[in-house]
C-alpha cells in the first residue's frame, strides 16, 4: 500500500515540473505542426546534425514517448513505493529521485522535441553542437547524484 507521507514537497514539485513538460511537449508539437514540411529529421548524429530523414508523422512519436514514458515511470515507482522491506525514509528519498529523473527526462524530450521541429522548419541546420554531448552528461550526473543520494 502508498503511505501519502512518502510524498513529500520535493517529489510533489519534481512531479508537476515533470507534467508541465509533457504538456509542453504536446503544446508546441501542436502548434508547428501546420508549419512543419512533409520531410523532416528523423534521427541526429552525436554532433546534433540530422542524418535520417522521414514523414512528419513521425514527430508525434515524442510527444507521445513523453506521456508513457512519464505515467510509466511514475506507476512503476508508485509499485516500488509499496515494497514492504523498504524504511520510511528510504522510500520517500527513493521515490525523490524518481521524480528528479522523470521531470529531466520529460524536459529533454521537450527540448529535443522544439530543436527537431526548428532544424524541419529550416530555422537551425541541427540541434546545437553541444546538444547530445549536454544531455548525455546531464544523464549521467542524474545518475550519479541520485545514486549517491541512494546509498
Amino acid at each position: 500500500m502508498v503511505h501519502r507521507d512518502w510524498f513529500g514537497a520535493p517529489s510533489i514539485f519534481l512531479g508537476a515540473v515533470g507534467a508541465v513538460g509533457v504538456v509542453a511537449t504536446w503544446i508546441v508539437m501542436r502548434r508547428k505542426w501546420n508549419q512543419l514540411p512533409a520531410t523532416v529529421p528523423h534521427h541526429f548524429d552525436l554532433m546534433g546534425r540530422p542524418d535520417s530523414y522521414g514523414n512528419k508523422r513521425g514527430l508525434w512519436t515524442l510527444p507521445a514517448l513523453s506521456t508513457v514514458m512519464y505515467v510509466g515511470l511514475t506507476l512503476l515507482g508508485l509499485w516500488g513505493a509499496t515494497r514492504a522491506d523498504e524504511s520510511f525514509e528510504r522510500t520517500r528519498l527513493n521515490i525523490e529521485v524518481l521524480a528528479g529523473a522523470i521531470a529531466s527526462g520529460m524536459w529533454m524530450i521537450f527540448f529535443l522535441t522544439r530543436r527537431t521541429i526548428e532544424v524541419g522548419l529550416g530555422q537551425r541546420n541541427d540541434l546545437g553542437r553541444w546538444v547530445c554531448p549536454t544531455i548525455l552528461g546531464v544523464l549521467a550526473l542524474a545518475i550519479l547524484a541520485g545514486s549517491l543520494r541512494l546509498r
